[in-house]
């Protein structure tokens, strides 16, 4: 639904990888630090283009919908396992990032 985008930073190959220790347990503590989350604030223009894919996902599955009615009426458990996709989709990502992202921006 989109055109191509390039997203700076993604896939830069930059990581390395981590040197498992061998046997005895006398290793030091700070040699493998938990890992640290780090959340930025979105620009207005990121915030604008997830907004978009969230409208293009759930364009989607209506598109999908449409054509299952069309071309395949009969199949409800078809529709029915789409309806659920997508109530799994909405129920754990799309709407709390929604919500997240209204919030931000009153």
């Amino acid at each position: 639904y989109d055109e191509a985008e390039s997203m700076p930073g993604a896939g830069s190959g930059n990581k390395k990888k981590k040197k498992r220790g061998g046997g005895g347990g006398g290793g030091d503590a700070d040699a493998n630090p938990p890992a640290r989350v780090r959340y930025r604030e979105l620009t207005p223009p990121v915030a604008q283009d997830v907004r978009d894919l969230i409208d293009d996902l759930r364009d989607m599955y209506d598109a999908v919908d449409v054509y299952l009615r069309k071309s395949h009426g009969k199949w409800t458990a078809g529709r029915a396992a789409l309806w659920r996709d997508r109530a799994v989709c909405e129920g754990t990502a799309l709407t709390f990032v929604h919500r997240a992202l209204r919030r931000d921006t009153e």
